[in-house]
């Protein structure tokens, strides 16, 4: 599949473009999350792509998404958007429809390291065509118990081990960042890792990244091969 014309015009953050969709209490602490999935279903419709929450409604994923709102905003708002709630149903979307763009979610602690993937046995890495477009929701727990949580929603085509720059990137507040982002090298190893091996990253596999940096080292060297070969 080729990757879809990236249409940057089209890309918008805030919370003043949706009057009709009450603002969160705190935007500074949120994302603001049902304000970015309409600035990505807006650009999604510009590509002719379509969203696809990896989601059922009552998980880690939404809690997210939804959080700060009014809970009867949070769920009218989900179920405007198309959900998937099984594996096997996301391998089908990815399987006949080249325009689903899914929607997945990555959460981080400094204490216990990312988890709650809510497509634990599932491998993206072979799921997703070079060049798809997929979405990844990314939460960080504050180093400092002050410390504001930064949320992320990241817009990416996919290229193996794992791309190093989002196309578009939305954080709290729904604000659109300047430009590509490049991905936090901590960031991209573990998700590389989990899209390889779709299970929680958990203290015990702590080793000062050992393992994980140990297998980035390999895996990357074997995709530059491969591009060489």
């Amino acid at each position: 599949m080729r990757p879809a014309p990236f249409r940057a015009s089209a890309l918008a953050g805030g919370l003043d473009l949706d009057p009709d969709l009450p603002p969160p209490d705190d935007p500074v602490w949120t994302l603001a999350g049902l304000h970015v999935l309409r600035h990505v279903e807006r650009f999604l419709d510009s590509l002719g792509m379509a969203l696809v929450l990896q989601s059922d409604g009552d998980d880690d994923m939404a809690w997210r998404l939804a959080d700060d709102y009014d809970d009867s905003v949070g769920a009218r708002e989900l179920t405007r958007h198309r959900r998937v709630r099984s594996h096997s149903g996301m391998r089908r979307v990815l399987r006949d429809d080249p325009r689903a763009v899914p929607l997945l979610n990555l959460s981080g602690s400094v204490c216990l390291g990312w988890r709650d993937i809510s497509w634990e046995g599932m491998r993206f890495d072979h799921l997703l065509q070079p060049g798809r477009l997929f979405l990844l929701l990314t939460f960080m727990a504050p180093q400092m118990p002050r410390g504001v949580p930064r949320v992320y929603v990241h817009l990416f085509a996919w290229q193996a081990p794992f791309p190093s720059h989002s196309l578009a990137t939305w954080t709290n507040g729904a604000q659109l960042c300047d430009g590509p982002q490049e991905i936090d090298p901590r960031l991209r190893q573990a998700a590389a890792y989990v899209f390889r091996y779709p299970r929680p990253i958990q203290r015990s596999l702590y080793g000062g990244w050992s393992v994980i940096e140990r297998w980035w080292r390999d895996a990357s060297a074997q995709v530059l091969t491969a591009r060489a070969e």
